[in-house]
Order: structure tokens, then C-alpha cells, then sequence
């Protein structure tokens, strides 16, 4: 077993992520990857997809879920562009699709 890391509104902090991560065994982390354009004005405040991927390896989680995207057109991204985003930042960090889930309406997933 572990915990549940919920990240809310959030702009990407690595030193406080990495010092969550060592301090806990975090099964299941819900990180934010949308609203987050322009940088300039969202940076403090939302992480962009790739920050995403960033938090999930500081958290060290065994897995994480995609949230706070493509409900309502928030900020100045494209409305599907942070899913689209969020898979190429885990090709390229080499994160597996299984352990960072994009939720998609109608889908379940399972965790071992």
C-alpha cells in the first residue's frame, strides 16, 4: 500500500516535490497538466504537461492521474492540447502509459 498525493492548482516545484517524495511511500498521485498557458502569467500557479511528468518522478509515485484538463477551456492552450502534450513528455522521459493515466470518460484502469 501507500498514499494518495493530490496535487491541486499548482506551479512546478522540484525541491518540494522531491522532499515529499522521500518523506512518503506514494502509491497514487493526482497531478494537474492543464491551464497553463501563457507561461508568463501561469507559471506560479499551473504546470505545464511536461512539469507533470517532472512531479511524478520527484514524487517517486508509482503511478499518477492526469487532472484539472478539458473540462472547460480555461487558459490559452489549445482545449486537447495538454493530453496530447502530457504522452509526448512521457515518450520523451520514458515514462510508460500505464503508470501515468490520462482519464478519459467511460475508461476504468486498474492498479496492482
Amino acid at each position: 500500500m501507500g498514499d494518495i498525493c493530490f496535487i491541486g492548482d499548482s506551479g512546478y516545484n522540484n525541491t518540494l516535490f522531491k522532499e515529499i517524495g522521500k518523506k512518503h511511500n506514494i502509491l497514487i498521485s493526482l497531478i494537474p497538466i492543464g491551464a497553463y498557458e501563457p507561461r508568463w502569467f501561469m507559471k506560479p500557479v499551473h504546470m505545464n504537461p511536461e512539469e507533470a511528468v517532472f512531479t511524478h518522478l520527484d514524487l517517486n509515485s508509482k503511478y499518477s492521474i492526469a487532472s484539472h484538463f478539458d473540462v472547460f477551456q480555461l487558459a490559452d492552450e489549445a482545449f486537447n492540447a495538454a493530453p496530447l502534450e502530457l504522452r509526448q513528455a512521457m515518450k520523451k522521459h520514458n515514462i510508460d502509459e500505464n503508470k501515468f493515466i490520462i482519464p478519459e470518460i467511460g475508461k476504468f484502469f486498474l492498479f496492482d
